[in-house]
């Protein structure tokens, strides 16, 4: 929230947007406890082989679970849906939210892929007669 207000132009310190996210009763969320490794001392991973069908998916990618987190936390367990194309237009609404506005930390509180627009000059011929 702190990224959000700074990037819209507000001069807040990190410490009073925690202070009013606490007095107006919203929650901070909370670090998640550090998982054990996969891999060995000597740079080896441990692999789980498949032993039936989805038995080993993704949780041993460190970028996949790090967004299926988020996605849980940031959509899935404050929403109700009651359709599939209820969820499916959510869904499809705050993952191009993660990749064009939402701050993340590690890019320096920048999104991955902002939204930008190009000048008509830089546009394709067959564009530029549209």
């Amino acid at each position: 929230m702190h990224a959000l207000l700074q990037s819209a132009g507000w001069e807040v310190s990190h410490g009073r947007v925690l202070r009013i996210w606490r007095r107006e009763g919203l929650r901070v969320p909370q670090k998640q406890p550090k998982r054990g490794r996969l891999w060995l001392n000597d740079g080896s991973c441990i692999r789980l082989r498949p032993e039936h069908p989805n038995h080993v998916w993704s949780w041993e990618n460190g970028y996949c679970e790090s967004f299926n987190g988020k996605l849980r936390d940031e959509l899935l367990n404050g929403e109700l849906f009651y359709t599939l194309r209820e969820a499916q237009v959510l869904i499809e609404q705050w993952r191009v939210y993660y990749n064009t506005i939402r701050p993340h930390s590690s890019l320096h509180y920048r999104p991955p892929a902002p939204e930008t627009l190009l000048p008509k000059e830089a546009l394709p011929y067959q564009l530029k007669a549209a």
